[in-house]
């Protein structure tokens, strides 16, 4: 995101400018929610909720600054989109190249 860029809402766990991104609702959704994912030891995880939203309109943007401290460092992100459907994603990092990695969780059939 650049740093002139302005956000309809703001979601901020870093100050660095390199660890900020920038989201825009394709539709409108609701119950957004981000919550932090650390791993456990024993393979299982353990979700923090950090930030809730409870509308974000078609074409608004979300901007949200996510600390990456690691290669286990993840996120999830859920919401409910237009059509009634919890959706659910993990924003993480990737160990191979540092590149950031959006998949859908449980995604559901069509």
């Amino acid at each position: 995101m650049k740093a002139d860029s302005k956000a309809d809402e703001t979601f901020n766990l870093s100050e660095t400018a390199g660890e900020n991104i920038l989201f825009t609702a394709a539709e409108d959704i609701r119950m957004l929610r981000i919550n932090s994912i650390t791993l456990n030891q024993e393979t299982s995880s353990t979700y923090k909720r950090l930030y809730i939203l409870d509308e974000l309109k078609a074409g608004k943007t979300l901007a949200a600054g996510f600390p990456f401290a690691g290669d286990l460092s993840a996120y999830d992100i859920s919401f409910i989109d237009s059509t009634g459907v919890m959706r659910s994603y993990t924003l993480s990092v990737s160990g191979k190249d540092g590149s950031l990695i959006l998949s859908e969780e449980n995604k559901p059939k069509q």
